[in-house]
């Protein structure tokens, strides 16, 4: 067993070879590296007479996750094997070297548990700001403007596949209960592609709007969209379509007894 003298001695120049790996950027304070040195070298005297790997590990993960660098630990580890090597019997010093190997091996465990938590934290991260982003791109896809008391314009933009159709139709529902808006004007101008799909995604909208007694004028319908739409057959029914924004929005008014005129010229 060392004697008191030896332990404190020891306890010393471990601590000196931690503050050297420690000296710059480190997260642990003095008294934390007094009270790390201390426990190391406790352990590592204790470990000769009552070998506890399981212990020596659980010492590597505690100074891992305090935050103790791997080259202040490898500093402190040559001083401990230079002294099993110089003051140690043949068993002993076995012993030791096996106590050292433990607590990297601990040591070693709890970095990659930290690290293994703060990529899945990172991926947590990312998935979360990639679904703020969705949600703001989906926001901006369908954006629903009121232009006057109960009418609604809708200009849509890009392709229109079976779950965005779903996402606007859902959307301008709950905006034609929330502004209780007589008309709707759909903008298919920005429309990429109008195919037979589309044209019936389109007029399902126009149904699911009519039940709940609002009325949609389609606008942006070219001279091109409105042969395809013939040539595909589909029947757009009572539907009032209209080749741009600015006759959807006069047609609306009007439906409403309303209209657009001119200021008088001061």
């Amino acid at each position: 067993m060392p004697t008191d003298d030896a332990v404190a001695f020891l306890t010393q120049q471990v601590l000196q070879a931690l503050q050297t790996a420690e000296l710059h950027g480190s997260t642990l304070s003095a008294e934390q590296l007094r009270d790390a040195a201390t426990r190391i070298v406790q352990q590592f005297t204790a470990f000769r007479d009552q070998p506890d790997a399981a212990q020596a590990r659980s010492l590597g993960g505690r100074l891992a996750e305090q935050g103790m660098s791997l080259q202040a630990f490898i500093r402190a580890g040559r001083v401990l094997r230079s002294d099993a090597a110089n003051n140690g019997t043949p068993d002993n010093s076995d012993a030791r070297w096996e106590f050292v190997s433990a607590v990297l091996e601990g040591y070693v465990e709890e970095t990659k548990r930290a690290a293994q938590e703060a990529t899945i934290a990172e991926i947590r991260a990312t998935q979360r700001r990639e679904d703020q982003l969705r949600a703001v791109i989906q926001e901006l896809s369908t954006p629903i403007i009121p232009i006057y008391r109960g009418v609604l314009v809708l200009p849509l933009v890009g392709a229109i596949d079976s779950l965005r159709s779903q996402e606007i139709t859902e959307k301008l529902l709950e905006e034609i209960v929330r502004q209780q808006a007589d008309m709707v004007i759909i903008d298919i101008t920005g429309v990429s592609v109008v195919d037979t799909s589309v044209a019936n995604h389109l007029i399902m909208t126009a149904q699911a709007v009519g039940l709940l007694g609002s009325r949609v004028i389609f606008t942006g319908i070219s001279s091109t969209i409105a042969q395809t739409i013939i040539q595909l057959g589909v029947n757009l029914g009572d539907v009032v379509t209209l080749n741009n924004l600015q006759a959807g929005m006069l047609f609306a008014l009007q439906q409403l007894g309303l209209g657009i005129t001119e200021l008088a010229s001061v």
